[in-house]
């Protein structure tokens, strides 16, 4: 018997188009059951259809005031997905939703900062943050693309927030999901009592 609930990856796929769609079915549906992709560019990128045989349909959270950004999420249809939009705020490029696994209850969030990010992104997702953990919680779990390398005052700060409330910050490093996608940067950080195993297949 296993002892695995659901496994998760994320990434950064840099404009979700037919061709990333494909590889993403190909791939990362075949061995997870939550997807959390960010970068994904829509509703600007051209996609004749977003459905994933097995998933619900695409929960996202598009840039709406420029190209490029925006959130997205994937859920398998075994699981309850309720997206917790008063968690959200309009200028955070971050995405909550509610998973039920068995007895178990997720707070899932996929975010992404630009490189070029308002000082203030820390503070706002800080507040979103405590309203989510207003919901009594307690298994709240980050996906996304920082652009956070621990050398700088960005991961400094990465760093903080993970410190402050009590997360782990899984991975520190440049990565990549799979061949087909492009090189992107993820940083997964969960709470201290959540553990996380592998390094591309993740089993909560």
């Amino acid at each position: 018997m296993t002892s695995k609930l659901i496994d998760i990856c994320h990434a950064n796929v840099r404009s979700l188009n037919d061709d990333i769609l494909e590889s993403v079915r190909a791939e990362l549906a075949v061995e997870n059951d939550i997807i959390m992709l960010s970068e994904t560019n829509l509703p600007h990128s051209s996609l004749s259809d977003m459905d994933i045989t097995g998933f619900q349909h695409i929960l996202r959270k598009d840039r709406v005031d420029r190209r490029g950004g925006g959130v997205a999420m994937y859920v398998a249809s075994h699981l309850s997905a309720t997206r917790m939009s008063a968690y959200e705020f309009d200028d955070l490029e971050a995405m909550w939703v509610k998973i039920k696994a068995g007895c178990n209850t997720f707070l899932f969030c996929v975010c992404y900062r630009t490189p070029n990010s308002d000082p203030n992104f820390w503070v706002t997702l800080q507040d979103s943050l405590d309203l989510a953990r207003h919901s009594g919680i307690d298994n709240i779990i980050f996906a996304g693309d920082f652009n956070s390398d621990p050398q700088t005052r960005e991961g400094h700060l990465l760093n903080m927030f993970c410190k402050s409330n009590d997360l782990f910050c899984l991975i520190n490093e440049q990565t990549r999901i799979i061949a087909l996608l492009p090189p992107f940067s993820i940083n997964l950080f969960v709470p201290q009592i959540v553990t996380l195993l592998e390094q591309k297949c993740y089993h909560l």
